[in-house]
């Protein structure tokens, strides 16, 4: 993959059938030193797919903390934070992380509805927006369209604890 983003000859936010970008497939699989040189190789860290996922809604679904931390230190690069402390980065960063997906989700939500704690305090720390208006204003139709990420959280512990009627053994 380093031949082909050296050779300049590849296009590293070109798309497939659904807009999936090679970071979205380098997150999907997990992959952290791929996503870092598509990165460092200028790979877009707010792409989305058909379906407005950014590779920080793939990562934050799948709990994938060290990816997740990844894309958000190169959104603040991207959003021009990384010389002199400018602004721009902090402000990247939070606009990454409020990007709603077409079903209303952010990356936070999606990162309490599926129980991915470590993943929740890191967008946290960077200031996630723990009420975004974008979740009250989703499309009609997704699970959690109008629902603050605190509601998804008791519902996480309550499908938690219905799946596990016995927590002391």
């Amino acid at each position: 993959m380093a031949l082909l983003l050296e050779s300049g000859g590849c296009a590293v936010d070109a798309t497939g059938a659904l807009g999936a970008t090679p970071l979205h497939v380098a997150v999907q699989a997990g992959a952290l030193e791929a996503a870092r040189a598509l990165l460092g190789g200028g790979a877009a860290v707010n792409a989305t797919t058909a379906t407005g996922h950014t590779p920080l809604h793939v990562a934050a679904h799948q709990g994938a903390a060290q990816l997740v931390k990844l894309l958000l230190e190169y959104a603040k690069v991207q959003g021009g934070g990384a010389q002199g402390g400018g602004g721009g980065g902090v402000a990247a960063v939070r606009a990454l992380a409020a990007a709603a997906d077409g079903a209303g989700d952010t990356a936070l939500s999606a990162a309490v509805a599926h129980g991915r704690t470590e993943v929740v305090r890191i967008l946290l720390q960077e200031h996630a927006d723990v009420y975004n208006a974008a979740l009250l204003d989703a499309p009609l139709g997704g699970d959690n369209q109008g629902v603050p990420v605190l509601h998804l959280a008791v519902r996480h512990l309550q499908l938690e604890a219905a799946s596990n009627p016995n927590p002391d053994h």
